[in-house]
């Protein structure tokens, strides 16, 4: 919300790393896609959404990050 992606970006990869079991595990991956786009490496942008839809296929993170993948496509 505040933009502030560069400070973001590890809070979300603790979440991952800290609470693997946790249910926001796959709004935490959303988040540091989302970060890793903002600060301009689409690439990795592109596989870290194509692991939350992997790894949560019937989820609201799986389809927003199905969106967010269409948008980085060239």
């Amino acid at each position: 919300v505040r933009r502030q992606f560069k400070d973001a970006l590890p809070e979300f990869v603790k979440v991952t790393t800290q609470y693997p079991q946790s249910a926001k595990m796959p709004d935490a991956m959303l988040k540091i896609a989302y970060c890793q786009q903002e600060l301009g490496d689409k690439s990795t942008a592109r596989t870290s959404l194509q692991k939350v839809m992997q790894q949560f296929p019937d989820t609201t993170a799986a389809r927003l990050a199905s969106q967010r993948l269409d948008q980085l496509s060239p």
